[in-house]
């Protein structure tokens, strides 16, 4: 692992910094502040464009003996940013930047190896305004504190006053749940995008396709949504692509609107917490289940059984009812009409699918239009160098499609979205020779000018309190303006639904995952299960039924995986599994 490093901290010349903009500002005499940015769909020039004003900004203010200022060096990588090589960088001192900018969740683990700076002080100083932009401070590096310029107004706001109520309670651990280390908080939101089905809202206007009574005219219904698939079809259009070879990345997301929007966000969330109660209706539950169970399962006057959901017993979760309507609708969702058949060609992955999604307009060497693709809220600003040959980056018009009324759906008026990239996280490098800089850097980077510039740069609407003008709004792309709306106005009437593990799960969770928070079925001792000749290995169950869906593929139908499930996942399986996970 060192020497993989070694070998690629070489080839960056010394860590250079990419894109480099005005450094004449700078005298090689600063102290230095080194920040890791996941270069994957956000980019990192949104970093970039704070870099040269934040130098400026304590360019007087010298933080180590002998230097004077900070330069920021910013590292922005992909492949090298892999968790286990940034705990392997950070536990070994080697090369280590001071602030990471991930793409996922880094782990408690991590906070109880002290890898992880507690940047609770920081969070919580109140240092903006009311408008959100940074009070007229000073930084004294004796007392390591902001002090308020004489006759300046008083900050009344910190980080934690900006950031969404849910995230103030989820990155806020206990002292247990992080191995006795001290409570607070170690990480900070980064990226939390929406996933859905983005379609061509300009392709859509042109074919007639937006007659519907739902959102900006679209399907209302389950129906309605696969009349409308049928239509496209039919006028030799594909309706929808995905990257098959990340299926990972989408389908798990598709999974978790669906079956929170079926069963309600908090009976969704049970398949992780394993703590809370589940109603399952007349003739859900198998009466020789419940009485497996009779301290945890009572049968109400109506014949509905009201369980107790604990870890020993989560299996039962197997039969809420929104996993069979999921899957009846993956298997319906994937048929050979409906989606690209090259889809999962191993030169397409999640680039080559955006690329021929939106060239596809050029009908170039018999290629067919394409309708719709499923991605993340950052797609449009990863594929921007592709528009250039239809139009620009920005001038066409590609909006994201809400999921339909699901037949059956708790609450009838929901109509939603995932966010994909909840566990995106921002963390300080716990052996930081320069916990200052990152505390002023963090708190330099949300302020609502920077929160802005942020959106503006990437497309992505983080989950902070700020408010873009009308003139920003309409300098941003058509896409980025929609999610900025569904993210922004309730009365666009899009839930977004936040599956929020890892920090709320289980620790039995990550071993078991009870087939998430959906119906894959996730192997219990990570062995395969094999039931009526399906397997049950790959667990993303768009790809699956796709590769097995017919065209001379073998076809695996919603009725044979529902009831391998069931046989799958029954009290001996579990108990077993738990059993060996608690060490009896």
């Amino acid at each position: 692992m060192i020497l993989a490093i070694s070998a690629a901290c070489a080839s960056f010349a010394a860590c250079a910094r990419p894109d480099d903009g005005d450094t004449s500002h700078l005298t090689g005499n600063e102290s230095v502040l080194k920040i890791g940015i996941f270069d994957g769909g956000l980019g990192h020039q949104w970093a970039k464009n704070l870099e040269a004003d934040f130098e400026k900004k304590y360019a007087d203010i010298s933080f180590e003996p002998g230097k004077m200022g900070v330069d920021v060096v910013i590292n922005a990588q992909k492949e090298l940013f892999s968790h286990d090589t940034i705990a392997a960088s950070i536990s070994q001192n080697f090369n280590a930047e001071d602030i990471y900018y991930s793409c996922g969740s880094f782990g408690q683990e991590n906070c109880q190896k002290g890898l992880v700076y507690n940047i609770t002080d920081i969070l919580s100083e109140k240092v903006y305004l009311e408008n959100g932009e940074l009070a007229d401070m000073v930084y004294n590096p004796e007392t390591k504190k902001n002090e308020l310029k004489e006759g300046a107004e008083a900050p009344t706001k910190s980080i934690f006053d900006k950031m969404r109520s849910t995230e103030r309670e989820l990155y806020n651990f206990s002292s247990e749940s992080i191995g006795g280390k001290e409570a607070g908080y170690y990480f900070f939101p980064y990226e939390n995008s929406l996933s859905g089905f983005v379609y061509d809202h300009d392709l859509f206007e042109e074919q007639g396709w937006l007659k519907y009574s739902g959102i900006d005219g679209l399907p209302d219904t389950m129906d309605e949504f696969f009349e409308l698939l049928d239509e496209i079809a039919a006028a030799d259009i594909i309706p929808y692509t995905f990257s098959a070879n990340q299926a990972f990345y989408y389908t798990s997301a598709l999974r978790k609107a669906f079956i929170a929007q079926y069963e309600g966000f908090e009976e969704a969330k049970l398949n992780y917490t394993y703590d809370g109660e589940y109603t399952f209706s007349k003739d859900v539950l198998p009466e020789s289940v419940a009485a497996e169970y009779p301290e945890d399962i009572k049968k109400n006057a109506d014949g509905s059984y009201t369980a107790t959901i604990t870890p020993e017993n989560a299996w039962i979760l197997t039969y809420q009812p929104g996993k069979e309507e999921w899957i009846k609708f993956a298997r319906r969702l994937v048929d050979v009409n409906y989606i690209d058949p090259d889809c999962n060609k191993t030169t397409m992955d999640f680039m080559g699918t955006q690329q021929q999604f939106v060239l596809s307009k050029l009908g170039k060497n018999g290629q067919k239009r394409i309708a719709m693709i499923y991605e993340g809220e950052w797609w449009e600003n990863e594929a921007r160098d592709y528009f250039t040959y239809t139009g620009g980056y920005g001038t066409r018009d590609f909006r994201f499609f809400p999921l339909p009324q699901i037949e059956g759906q708790k609450d009838a008026s929901v109509r939603s979205l995932a966010e994909y990239s909840e566990d995106a996280t921002a963390f300080v490098n716990g052996k930081t020779a320069v916990p200052e800089l990152c505390k002023l850097w963090i708190q330099y980077s949300h302020s609502e000018s920077a929160l802005e510039n942020f959106t503006l740069q990437t497309g992505v609407t983080m989950v902070y309190d700020f408010d873009l003008s009308e003139e920003q709004q309409n300098s941003m792309s058509k896409f980025a303006k929609n999610v900025y709306k569904i993210k922004r106005e309730a009365s666009y009437g899009v839930t977004v639904f936040r599956e929020t593990c890892p920090f709320e799960s289980h620790p039995f969770w990550n071993i078991c995952q009870s087939g998430g928070a959906g119906a894959e079925v996730y192997s219990l001792n990570y062995t395969a299960p094999t039931f009526n000749n399906v397997s049950y290995g790959d667990k993303y169950l768009i790809k699956y039924f796709f590769e097995h869906g017919g065209k001379g593929n073998s076809v695996v139908t919603a009725e044979q995986y529902i009831e391998g499930m069931y046989k799958y996942y029954t009290k001996e399986n579990w108990t077993a599994a738990y059993n060996s996970w608690v060490g009896k």
